[in-house]
């Protein structure tokens, strides 16, 4: 029989560990296929288990969560939220501007005069819907930033009871279902 290659995953749950090699291999491979986007029922059929086991795994190594993590990184979202907050306020300003050339320009005809106060106008309702964009990127911003913070925390707690485990093997061994309660209950209450 040949010898199992399975290295355990990062922070693999305790239920994972309890796994016969072969569906510790399988594990492995489905988290690795999760993380690169694809569906459980897709992971489903490529290992040909049944979605009921792949979900179960997703939930049991809260994999939602790494994945989200990988994708939004915090380098990733504050590039993105910068250049689409630098596009209103420059389109703001071409706004600003036009409206303002609008409101100095001598008086023209009555027709002329109508025009400019229905742009002007227009110009109002743009800045308007911009402002409120703004609004809404800064409060999902503010959203992604406390999903973040949610991770970290995870993160941190994880490197703890690494650090207990290489000083204290024992103790942390006495640990281990409250470490997993812990993480489980903190990524549900914060997330």
């Amino acid at each position: 029989m040949a010898k199992s290659n399975h290295q355990p995953l990062k922070n693999e749950p305790k239920t994972v560990r309890k796994l016969p090699k072969r569906k510790q291999e399988e594990h492995a491979k489905a988290f690795k296929l999760y993380m690169q986007g694809m569906t459980q029922r897709e992971i489903a059929e490529i290992l040909e288990v049944s979605e009921k086991t792949i979900s179960a795994w997703a939930k049991d190594g809260n994999w939602e969560t790494a994945r989200a993590a990988q994708m939004f990184s915090e380098e990733n979202l504050a590039q993105n939220n910068t250049a689409i907050l630098v596009m209103y306020s420059n389109r703001q300003l071409d706004l600003m501007r036009e409206r303002d050339k609008l409101l100095n320009l001598p008086k023209g005809t009555q027709q002329q005069q109508k025009e400019n106060s229905d742009r002007v106008f227009a110009i109002q309702e743009e800045l308007s819907r911009i402002a409120d964009a703004v609004s809404k990127l800064k409060k999902d911003q503010s959203k992604q930033e406390r999903h973040l913070d949610i991770i970290t925390y995870l993160e941190v707690t994880k490197s703890i009871f690494k650090a207990l485990q290489l000083e204290d093997p024992k103790l942390h061994a006495q640990t281990i279902d409250f470490q997993e309660r812990h993480i489980q209950e903190m990524a549900k209450k914060l997330g």
